[in-house]
């Protein structure tokens, strides 16, 4: 990470990185609809490099399971091995990969753009990097009750302890 003073948990990380990302450019065009739309690279690219300056990967794994299909996004944040993640379910149009890709697609772009905090516009301009900024958003963050996130053990990856920001772990 570029900073001298790296992160203490994957919620400040994230509150850096969104400070520093772009709004997703609208910048496709639906024939069908007539309108504008941000397709996976742009929200990719809006995305993806504030995240990773600031320690945190992103998974997108398909889920197969007794709840249904789901594509679940998580982002890992390498220093304190914290995670937080969503999942957002598939609904598959047609029976045929087309159907299936399609749907999975439009669940990366939707979880990824949801778990950043990251919304399309067209023309959007790119948010200024500054401290002010940082400052509101850490503290926006910090003021979120009872988020949780998982720490992985690095004894025992199955043990999982629960965290939360309202009160500091046992």
């Amino acid at each position: 990470m570029e900073n001298s003073t790296e992160p203490k948990s994957i919620y400040a990380a994230l509150a850096l990185a969104q400070s520093e990302m772009g709004k997703t450019q609208k910048d496709n065009t639906n024939p069908h609809f007539k309108s504008k739309y941000a397709d996976l690279a742009s929200v990719m690219d809006a995305c993806i490099p504030a995240l990773s300056k600031h320690g945190i990967a992103v998974l997108q794994p398909m889920i197969d399971d007794e709840g249904g299909r789901f594509v679940k996004t998580v982002l890992a944040h390498g220093e304190t091995d914290e995670t937080v993640e969503c999942r957002v379910p598939l609904i598959i149009g047609k029976n045929d990969m087309q159907g299936y890709g399609s749907a999975v697609t439009y669940a990366r772009r939707y979880g990824l753009m949801a778990m950043a905090g990251n919304a399309a516009a067209a023309n959007a301009p790119k948010l200024a990097n500054s401290a002010h900024m940082r400052a509101a958003m850490l503290s926006g963050i910090k003021q979120t009750a009872k988020r949780s996130v998982t720490r992985m053990s690095d004894k025992d990856p199955t043990n999982k302890k629960e965290m939360s920001l309202t009160k500091p772990p046992n």
